[in-house]
């Protein structure tokens, strides 16, 4: 991981810039000198993003939707729309964006459907006025909105009749299947009910879980470690409640334990084979090794940073910090 944490900060003020009141959202604690760059980079990058700029997402997404469901309607497709990603959880690290869209064809649908599916979306939003639209992984048309410069995919997928949701008839059980024409691989899982227990789970630790998958995937983009926030999610799933759970006044005191069990994942000899997600219904990584190259490149970036803290507040990251998730602009109004 790059080691210039004054860099690594101003990647963080670029992800936090609002482009109505042009200026960057950040809390009082990332402009506090008191405390050394890294531990403003750790804490500013556990931060929730305000709830706000969430609908302004929403509602370039609609409009995405608006178009996309009458181009279907129009030609006699008959699909679900439904959202997914780390804006639904809570996990996203841009103040615009990280939002998909599931445009999911009936249980029946063939490989070949969907695939015809994905092209007419394709087709679609390229005459949207989009910064720009590329259907170059094979999984996902990738859209840049903007006003505000929003990342949003559309996945082209199809349901599949799982015994979970034959049984219940809820749609939080319901599984589909989400195609890569590029590489000829697809992948069976729970969208719902993983965004279900990554929500259960952040409850149960008090907020703890949430805000490392946030620092994590923080490192991955400032790092350019090819891991997604379903994947950093799944990762971080099967940490013990107690580990997380932190001294409000020692924010960063969890991170060790949190990396001795990382150390302890990786040295199992299929430790991130077997890894399930949240829903308990699918591999995190399976057997991929690119998956596992990039975890264990996380898992050294990720011991960069933490070396570094120790270096700044001493061993165990047990030191009191006093914190703020307020801006500066709120502050002064107070």
């Amino acid at each position: 991981m790059l080691q210039d944490y004054g860099l690594l900060l101003d990647n963080i003020k670029r992800r936090r810039f609002d482009e109505a009141i042009r200026d960057h959202v950040l809390s009082t604690s990332f402009y506090n000198e008191d405390l050394t760059k890294s531990v403003r980079y750790a804490l500013e990058s556990m931060i929730e993003i305000d709830s706000s700029y969430a609908y302004k997402v929403y509602a370039n997404s609609r409009k995405i939707i608006e178009s996309v469901g009458k181009e279907l309607g129009n030609i006699g497709i008959n699909s679900a729309l439904r959202y997914q990603g780390a804006l639904r959880t809570d996990t996203h690290i841009r103040i615009y964006g990280e939002l998909d869209i599931l445009c999911i064809l009936e249980d029946t649908a063939s490989h070949k459907e969907v695939y015809s599916l994905g092209q007419t979306i394709r087709d679609n939003t390229s005459k949207l006025k989009l910064q720009s639209t590329d259907y170059g992984d094979g999984v996902r048309i990738r859209l840049i909105t903007e006003k505000p410069v929003c990342k949003i995919n559309i996945i082209p997928c199809s349901w599949i009749n799982n015994p979970q949701y034959a049984k219940t008839k809820s749609e939080i059980y319901h599984a589909i299947v989400v195609y890569n024409f590029k590489d000829k691989t697809r992948k069976k899982y729970l969208p719902f009910l993983n965004m279900a227990r990554v929500n259960a789970k952040d409850i149960a630790t008090n907020g703890a879980y949430k805000k490392l998958v946030r620092l994590l995937r923080s490192i991955c983009t400032d790092d350019s470690i090819l891991l997604d926030a379903y994947e950093i999610a799944g990762l971080c799933y099967r940490i013990e409640d107690n580990i997380l759970v932190q001294d409000d006044k020692r924010p960063l005191s969890f991170l060790p334990g949190v990396f001795d069990y990382f150390k302890s994942l990786l040295a199992e000899a299929d430790g991130l084979e077997v890894l399930l997600s949240p829903s308990e219904k699918e591999l995190v990584f399976g057997k991929n090794p690119d998956r596992k190259t990039a975890v264990t490149k996380l898992m050294s970036s990720f011991q960069g940073l933490i070396d570094n803290l120790n270096e700044s507040i001493g061993e165990n990251l047990d030191a009191e910090i006093e914190t703020s998730s307020d801006s500066p602009a709120d502050s002064k109004t107070e």
